[in-house]
């Protein structure tokens, strides 16, 4: 049977997969191989069935290969929210760690979480996605808890430090939590944004599942830089704000006198287009009036409902 042109197969394929895909039609299909099976790095398979010529002793061999999307090829877990350190007392109580709200999987995979210490100030164990933590007595030192997440095929790990200190000791000298910058993540996955309006990322929580937020904790007055851009490194919408004296004091306090200020994004563009599904990088840079910077970037994903 006459082998059909693999340039006049392609076009038809490659039209019908980017009408399925038309929120991301800038990046294209590719091949991924020659055989009908899945493997454990695909999520889906598209487009199927198209003849290419392959490389061997005969020329005329041919193969029938698949079409698949860089976005459904699995990216495996990444940390959304890296753990703190953390100082306790010799012997301390059981204190837990909700593990899902530190690592996240895009395509939603289950994760399976382990734990190894670094230490013998304390032991832990994970529960599901709860991880344990408890002080042995009369032990003290500084114990490395690493924590890594899994979905069967790719890897991730966050490592934070406890220093554990017995009750008739001296503390060691440590800069106080009250004159130090943070940041952490309040919502890092959300649902597509629904019909039109204008984007947005300003001051504010979240007030719904189409919303993505990270939480900052201010010591004093500063001026913010956000900038958020796509999987393709393409700016979405950003904020510059000063956060003045008097702005300072309307924001919540937190335990240890900060400024509590959350900045919530609508899941639009600054044109006020709704962006589609994808992991959003968010470049948040702070510097307050006294000199202290913060620069760090968080990954944030939206997925369909």
């Amino acid at each position: 049977m006459p082998r059909t042109p693999t340039n006049a197969i392609l076009p038809l394929l490659l039209g019908g997969a980017c009408a399925a895909m038309a929120e991301v039609p800038s990046i294209a299909w590719q091949q991924a191989g020659g055989a009908f099976q899945r493997d454990s790095f695909l999520t889906q398979i598209a487009g199927q069935g198209f003849e290419t010529p392959m490389m061997g002793s005969d020329a005329d061999s041919i193969q029938s290969g698949f079409l698949a999307h860089p976005l459904l090829v699995n990216g495996g877990p990444f940390v959304v929210s890296s753990l703190s350190d953390r100082q306790e007392v010799s012997g301390f109580a059981s204190t837990t760690i909700k593990l899902d709200t530190v690592f996240t999987d895009f395509e939603g995979d289950p994760l399976v979480y382990t734990v190894k210490v670094n230490g013998n100030a304390l032991a832990a164990n994970v529960k599901g996605s709860t991880l344990n933590l408890v002080g042995q007595a009369d032990a003290d030192g500084t114990v490395q808890v690493v924590v890594t997440a899994t979905d069967g095929t790719f890897s991730v790990a966050d490592t934070f430090a406890v220093d554990v200190q017995k009750a008739s000791a001296i503390a060691r000298p440590m800069r106080p939590a009250s004159t130090m910058l943070g940041a952490s993540v309040k919502r890092p996955m959300a649902n597509l944004a629904m019909g039109s309006g204008k984007g947005s990322v300003a001051f504010g929580g979240c007030s719904s599942e189409e919303c993505l937020s990270v939480d900052l904790q201010l010591p004093g007055e500063a001026t913010i830089f956000v900038s958020i851009f796509d999987n393709l490194g393409n700016p979405v919408v950003s904020l510059t704000e000063q956060v003045d004296a008097a702005k300072l004091r309307l924001l919540p306090q937190t335990t240890d006198r900060r400024r509590l200020c959350s900045i919530a994004w609508n899941l639009r563009s600054s044109t006020g287009q709704a962006v589609g599904t994808g992991v959003y990088l968010w470049k948040i840079q702070v510097i307050t009036t006294d000199g202290q910077k913060l620069e760090t970037i968080r990954h944030l994903g939206v997925k369909a409902p």
